[in-house]
C-alpha cells in the first residue's frame, strides 16, 4: 500500500482544485488564464476589482490598463460588436490580450457609492424645482413614460410635506434627478451649480435610486414606479459605466411589466374617448391616463429591449407573446389623439419603437440554421432589412426630418430630436449591416455594406460636429452612436490602399471627435471610447508614416489581433482605386436622409452575387 501511495501524483488540495475553476473560468469568460490576467495588471493589484471606484469618484490617472481585444474565433462577424463592447464597458467583453496597441480604460466599479445618505443627498426644493421643470418640458419626448400632471403632483406634495404616497416614488423621483442634471444644458448647470459638479450629483443620486429601489424590495413588491425609474434612468447608466447593470435592470423590468400586465393591454379597448375631450367624468379619465401610462412605459421597454440586439444578439420578448398596442400620438394635458404629422411628446418613441420592431426579424433570421447554413446566404436578409428600414425612415413624419422649415409652434425640443434621430437612424442602419461589415472590408460582394456603413457614420460625425457646442441636452446616445461612428470611419481608413484628401479630412474627424470625448471627464464612455479611438489613430498614422500596404500590415498583424486570420482572396475592394468599377458614395447615407436625393434602393447597386434579389 505504501509503494501505491508514493507512485500516485502530488495530492490535489482544495485550493489547488479551487485554483484550477477559477483559471478554466477566466479563460472561458476572458481568453487569458487567471495568471496572466493578474500579470497584465498594475503591480499593486491583486484583483482587477479591487482597482474600481465608485461612481463620481473618476479619475483619469487612476484607470486600469488593458488593451484592444483579440478575438479568437474564426468568424467576425461579432468583431465590431466586440470593439463597441471595449468603448461601453460591458463586462462579458473585458478581454485582457497581449497587443502592442495598449488602451488605458477606467475600471468597472465595484459597487455603487450608496453605502451613506450624504453620497446622494437630496437637491434644495429650488434646485428640484428647475430640474422638474426642465425634464417635463425638455426630456419626456426621449422616454414619455410619465404622465406629468400625476407626477407634478406628486411633487408639490413631496416639496411640501417631505413624504410621498409611495416608497418606491422616491425611485422615481431621484432617477428624475440625476437624468435632469446630467442632461442639463452648460448654461443652465452653470447656474444652479457654479462649481460644474453637477454630473457628480447625478452619479450620486442615480446610485441613491438603485439604493431605494433595493432597499424597498421593488423586484418583490410590484409598482410601475421601479419600472419608471428604471426606464429613465437609461438615459444616464451607460454614461456613468453601468451597461451591464443597466441590461439586467431593463430585463427585470419587462418581467415585472408582465407580472402587471402591461404587456396584455387589450388592443380592442382603445383609451376611452381618445378623440373627445375630458367630460368630467373622473373614472373614465383615469382609465384613460392609465392606459396610456401602461401603454408608453410597456414600449419603452420593448424599444431598450430590441435595441440591445445589436449587443446581447438576442431579445426578451417575442413580438407575437404581447398585444399592448402602441401608444397614442398625444400630448399629457388632454390625451387627445392627434394626427401622426402633429408632434406630441409621444411622437419620438413612436418613431422609435417601428424602428425597434424591425429588429427581431433580422437577428432571427441571422441566427436561425446557424449550422446548415454558411453566413454568406444570409446577406441577402441584411439587404432586405435595409430596405425596410429606409422605407420607415421616409414614412415617419415630416418634422422630425431637417429638411422641413421650423414651425415656431412646435415644442423647443423638436429640433433636439431632430438631431437625435438622426443620429439613431443612421445607427440603426449600422446596426442591420453590423454582422457583415468586418467582411465588407475585405470582400468585394460586401462593398454597399462598407458604402452604407461609412456614409451612415460620417451622418452621424457631422450631426455631432454640428451640435456639439450648442445648448441642447446632453443626450447620452450623441456620444455612444459617436463613437460607434468613429471605430467604422477608422476601420475604414485602416483598409484604404491610398491616402487622399478625403482620408486626412475623415482622420481630422475622428481626431475632433476624440479631442471632444475627452473633454467629458466624468462620462465613462466616452473616456473609454476615446482611448480606444486614439490607439487606432494612431496605429492608422504608423501604418501611413512606415508608407506600409494596409492589406500587408493591417491584415498580417492588427488585423489578426482582433478580428482573426486575414481572408484568402485579392485585398483590392472595387471603387477603392482609380480604376474602381463601383465610385463609393459616401454621402448617399445623408442625401438620402435629408431627403435630397431621390431614393434609392439596396438593390439599385451592382451586387453581382445577389442578381435578381428583391
Amino acid at each position: 500500500m505504501a509503494d501505491k501511495l508514493s507512485n500516485m501524483p502530488p495530492l490535489i488540495t482544495r485550493t489547488s482544485v479551487l485554483n484550477i475553476l477559477h483559471d478554466r473560468i477566466s479563460i472561458l469568460e476572458t481568453g487569458v488564464s487567471s495568471e496572466e490576467l493578474r500579470s497584465s495588471l498594475p503591480p499593486n493589484s491583486d484583483n482587477p476589482e479591487e482597482q474600481a471606484s465608485p461612481p463620481g469618484d473618476f479619475d483619469a490617472a487612476n484607470m486600469t490598463e488593458i488593451n484592444l481585444p483579440r478575438l479568437t474565433e474564426q468568424d467576425t462577424s461579432q468583431s465590431t460588436i466586440t470593439i463597441d463592447d471595449v468603448a461601453w464597458g460591458r463586462q462579458s467583453k473585458r478581454i485582457f490580450a497581449t497587443n502592442k496597441n495598449n488602451v488605458t480604460l477606467p475600471a468597472l466599479p465595484r459597487k455603487l457609492s450608496y453605502d451613506s445618505e450624504q453620497d446622494w443627498e437630496l437637491p434644495t426644493e429650488s434646485q428640484a424645482r428647475v430640474l422638474v421643470a426642465f425634464h417635463t418640458e425638455y426630456l419626456c419626448w426621449l422616454h414619455n413614460t410619465l404622465y406629468t400632471p400625476d407626477f407634478l403632483d406628486a411633487c408639490e406634495a413631496f416639496w411640501k410635506s417631505g413624504i410621498t404616497d409611495h416608497p418606491l416614488w422616491f425611485g422615481l423621483y431621484l432617477s428624475i434627478m440625476s437624468v435632469s442634471a446630467w442632461c442639463l444644458p452648460p448654461h443652465l448647470a452653470s447656474e444652479l451649480w457654479p462649481q460644474g459638479d453637477q454630473k457628480k450629483q447625478a452619479t450620486k443620486w442615480y446610485s441613491g435610486m438603485i439604493y431605494v429601489l433595493y432597499s424597498n424590495d421593488f423586484i418583490g413588491q410590484h409598482s410601475l414606479y421601479s419600472i419608471q425609474a428604471i426606464v429613465i434612468s437609461n438615459l444616464v447608466s451607460y454614461v456613468l459605466g453601468h451597461s451591464d447593470l443597466q441590461t439586467v435592470l431593463i430585463a427585470t423590468a419587462i418581467r415585472i411589466a408582465q407580472c402587471m400586465g402591461l404587456d396584455r393591454q387589450n388592443p380592442d379597448e382603445p383609451p376611452a374617448d381618445a378623440r373627445s375631450p375630458y367630460n368630467g367624468d373622473l373614472s373614465s379619465w383615469k382609465a384613460r391616463v392609465s392606459s396610456q401610462t401602461a401603454r408608453r412605459i410597456w414600449w419603452q421597454l420593448i424599444i431598450q429591449d430590441y435595441f440591445e440586439i445589436a449587443f446581447a444578439n438576442n431579445y426578451i420578448v417575442r413580438r407575437d407573446r404581447f398585444c399592448t398596442p402602441m401608444p397614442t400620438n398625444c400630448d399629457d394635458h388632454d390625451l387627445m389623439e392627434q394626427p401622426e404629422s402633429v408632434p406630441t411628446v409621444s411622437s419620438y418613441c413612436i418613431a422609435l419603437a417601428k424602428i425597434a420592431c424591425l429588429m427581431p426579424s433580422l437577428v432571427d433570421k441571422l441566427n436561425s440554421n446557424l449550422d446548415q447554413q454558411p453566413i454568406e446566404d444570409r446577406y441577402p436578409h441584411v439587404l432586405e432589412m435595409d430596405l425596410k428600414m429606409r422605407d420607415l425612415v421616409s414614412s415617419l413624419p415630416a418634422f422630425l426630418k431637417r429638411t422641413e422649415p421650423e414651425d415656431p409652434a412646435w415644442p423647443t425640443w423638436v429640433s433636439w430630436a431632430r438631431s437625435t434621430l438622426t443620429i439613431s437612424a443612421a445607427d440603426k442602419i449600422i446596426m442591420i449591416h453590423r454582422s457583415f461589415m468586418i467582411k465588407s472590408f475585405r470582400e468585394s460582394r460586401y462593398t454597399y455594406t462598407r458604402v452604407t456603413c461609412v456614409s451612415a457614420a460620417l451622418t452621424i460625425l457631422r450631426e455631432y460636429d454640428r451640435i456639439k457646442h450648442s445648448n441642447v441636452a446632453s443626450v447620452w446616445v450623441v456620444p455612444a452612436f459617436t463613437i460607434s461612428a468613429a471605430i467604422i470611419i477608422m476601420l475604414d481608413l485602416l483598409h484604404k490602399s491610398v491616402t487622399d484628401e478625403t482620408t486626412l479630412a475623415r482622420r481630422g474627424m475622428v481626431q475632433s471627435v476624440v479631442t471632444n470625448l475627452e473633454q467629458d471627464k466624468h462620462n465613462v464612455m466616452s473616456m473609454r471610447g476615446s482611448k480606444l479611438l486614439r490607439a487606432l489613430l494612431n496605429r492608422e498614422i504608423e501604418m501611413r508614416e512606415a508608407q506600409v500596404s494596409p492589406q500587408d500590415d493591417f491584415h498580417c498583424s492588427f488585423d489578426n489581433e482582433i478580428f482573426g486570420p486575414p481572408p484568402q482572396f485579392a485585398p483590392n475592394i472595387p471603387g477603392d482605386g482609380e480604376d474602381g468599377s463601383l465610385p463609393f458614395q459616401y454621402g448617399a447615407f445623408e442625401s438620402w436622409f435629408e431627403g435630397s436625393v431621390p431614393y434609392f434602393s439596396s438593390t439599385s447597386m451592382d451586387l453581382p452575387y445577389f442578381e435578381g434579389f428583391h
